[in-house]
């Protein structure tokens, strides 16, 4: 048996003019873990200088779908 040690922090990141976002949480329930993501695009073209932020985004979201989850080996019955 292990038990959930660390989770990640979550995450929230918007685009300025409502150009998207992107949300994730992370829990323990009964002995599992609940991951919640959602993505939203709202743009189907963005400019030169929106789609720097977009990037940006992604970047962020890359980095929250690489955290850690830490658990911890527990005597198990």
């Amino acid at each position: 048996m292990a038990k959930v040690k660390s989770l990640p922090e979550p995450v929230y990141i918007k685009l300025p003019e409502n150009g998207g976002s992107f949300v994730a949480s992370f829990a323990e329930k009964d002995n599992k873990i609940l991951i919640y993501s959602t993505l939203k695009i709202n743009y189907p073209v963005y400019s030169v200088e929106k789609y720097k932020l977009l990037k940006e985004m992604f970047k962020g979201i890359i980095k929250t779908n690489n955290s850690l989850i830490s658990l911890e080996k527990t005597s198990g019955s």
